[in-house]
């Protein structure tokens, strides 16, 4: 369902034992493990060694895995891939989640110190046509907006209704690293309303996620872990014109 470059991923450079390794280990691996991303990077690693399966989102709009956990994808996942889950999101756009006081955290919506999403010649702006950017290039255009959030936890409520994980009383591990944070901020900065918007929709899309796991898991039946693997750096131009003393340097 992706491309080959895409697919050919595995834990072979992780040089660690992880918290999900431990938990195989104890159960005698009967505990399940799966994680999930629409990094490769941020499905695999925290999956660790011995996960059953680590699916990743291709630019072809479906998440992928590879040999090295599996010949072929299981059933539910070829049915979610198949039913496109990405392209409503295209199809409406992106606009504001909120009014536009709420922004208050970010500079004004065209600033100097944005990038431009996905190459678009238009200046960065909300509302986006994101239809125009996804006929341009690929469905990867929706992982720099704050969909890819959307997709990832709906198809982490599918893998925990298909999967069956947390019916029994052998612990499972589901991996679950939302990225689009990452993206928006490294392309418009951490002071964008783009920016602030992916996490005022994020935030709502957790709080949709834990609600799902009480109904299904039930409350106090799981323990949930919430981190960050890394944050998005000030822009340095924007630093300076505030006479901060740096830089920027050229690659």
């Amino acid at each position: 369902d992706g491309t080959v470059d895409e697919g050919e991923m595995s834990p072979k450079n992780l040089l660690s034992t992880t918290i999900t390794d431990e938990l195989r280990m104890a159960t005698n691996f009967k505990g399940k493990v799966i994680g999930m991303s629409l990094k490769d990077r941020g499905a695999i690693l925290p999956a660790g060694h011995f996960a059953n399966w680590a699916f990743w989102y291709s630019k072809t709009g479906s998440f992928i895995s590879s040999t090295f956990y599996g010949d072929k994808l299981p059933d539910w996942v070829t049915q979610f891939n198949q039913e496109k889950h990405y392209l409503p999101y295209i199809n409406k756009g992106w606009d504001l989640f909120k009014s536009p006081a709420t922004y208050n955290e970010s500079l004004t919506d065209d600033n100097a110190y944005e990038g431009l999403l996905y190459n678009s010649k238009k200046a960065p702006v909300l509302p986006y046509n994101l239809k125009e950017m996804y006929a341009k290039n690929d469905a990867g255009v929706i992982r720099s907006t704050p969909f890819g959030n959307n997709l990832l936890a709906s198809f982490a409520m599918k893998a925990i209704d298909k999967e069956e994980l947390g019916k029994d009383n052998i612990t499972d591990f589901l991996t679950v690293s939302f990225s689009s944070t990452d993206y928006v901020g490294h392309l418009l900065g951490p002071r964008s309303m783009e920016l602030q918007d992916t996490y005022l929709r994020l935030d709502a899309t957790i709080a949709e996620f834990l609600n799902y796991l009480d109904k299904t898991v039930g409350k106090d039946n799981y323990l949930l872990f919430l981190t960050a693997d890394h944050a998005g750096a000030e822009n340095v131009n924007f630093l300076k014109d505030n006479k901060y003393n740096v830089a920027s340097v050229s690659p």
